[in-house]
């Protein structure tokens, strides 16, 4: 059976996520500490101090939790045969498969809020219906609007004006198809942040990228189809072209069994995951679930491991 990790984004970012995960046992506590003193190089709120935050941090946060609990599966005794990243996941994915170092993941995290500005402000919403669906009710009613997210081959994340999103709510209502608006103050994965994504590459350029020690499975596909992650392009194109998770898994072998480990701690990839690997032989592992006991939830992630195979070493809970 093979081992597929997933790094969800920033929208599952909780508060004193962190705190709580470092008192499931000291591995998490001091592998946090660790990426602390990383975060503390580059940016003035400290990573573990939760009663602070703000856009830029929250996305740190989120992209520790995934560093840890990514190392914390493999020192189980259960390895990564395949990765894959939803938008800001790709950099936890990225040092986990050894594409780039912690601090340099940090560095460009800290950096690439400020190459994110929109001519026009646009907002981000979830669709349950098929890209071509969405895009051709946009169209009836004269709104513009972009694929920013392709999570599953029914559900799409889509980016336009908030205005128009708000009226396409109302309209996907009538219709019965769910749609419902997620950041109203902000576009992204489009073609409007294409700027912003040239100016991001005198960041990316003084960062070392070496190739990846596990099979990363990009979700950013970008018009030059030989730009992998390995290369400096790749970060830029990831900031103004849309994700594609279900492209990414189409290119898992068809002949395998998979163990699926969502990472985040809201494991809101395991669905996509589902509906993308339909008809394949595979096992879907949240190791985290928003609101309840960590340490529980690890425990009963372990044991639904451990049954679908997998012999684990227990004493980092200890």
């Amino acid at each position: 059976m093979k081992n597929l990790f997933l790094f969800p984004g920033n929208g599952i970012h909780q508060k004193k996520m962190l705190g709580i995960l470092s008192a499931v046992s000291p591995f998490f506590a001091e592998r946090l500490k660790a990426l602390e003193a990383i975060s503390a190089e580059h940016y003035p709120i400290k990573l573990l101090d939760e009663s602070m935050d703000d856009e830029v941090i929250d996305q740190i946060r989120v992209f520790a939790s995934e560093v840890v609990i990514a190392e914390f599966w493999s020192r189980l005794g259960c390895t990564a045969d395949y990765c894959a990243g939803h938008s800001l996941g790709e950099y936890a994915e990225a040092v986990h498969c050894g594409i780039m170092r912690p601090e340099d993941a940090v560095y460009l995290l800290t950096q690439r809020a400020k190459y994110l500005a929109e001519e026009t402000p646009h907002a981000t919403a979830i669709s349950e219906s098929s890209a071509e669906s969405i895009l051709s009710i946009a169209s009836e009613h004269g709104f513009k609007i972009y694929i920013s997210a392709y999570n599953a081959p029914e559900a799409v994340t889509v980016c336009g004006k908030p205005n128009e999103l708000l009226e396409l709510t109302e309209i996907c209502k009538e219709k019965r198809i769910r749609f419902g608006m997620i950041n109203r103050f902000h576009g992204a994965h489009y073609s409007g942040l294409k700027k912003g994504a040239e100016g991001f590459m005198s960041v990316v350029s003084g960062i070392k990228l070496a190739p990846p020690r596990i099979n990363m499975l990009q979700t950013i596909f970008p018009s030059d189809e030989t730009v992998t992650p390995e290369q400096k392009e790749y970060w830029c194109e990831h900031i103004c072209n849309p994700v594609n998770l279900v492209k990414a898994l189409s290119a898992l072998p068809e002949d395998e069994e998979y163990r699926v480990i969502d990472l985040g701690i809201s494991p809101v990839l395991l669905m996509p995951a589902q509906k993308c690997l339909a008809g394949k032989k595979a096992v879907f592992i949240p190791t985290v679930r928003m609101g309840r006991n960590y340490r529980e939830q690890i425990l009963k992630a372990i044991d639904s491991a451990e049954m679908s195979g997998l012999k684990t070493e227990r004493s980092l809970l200890d």
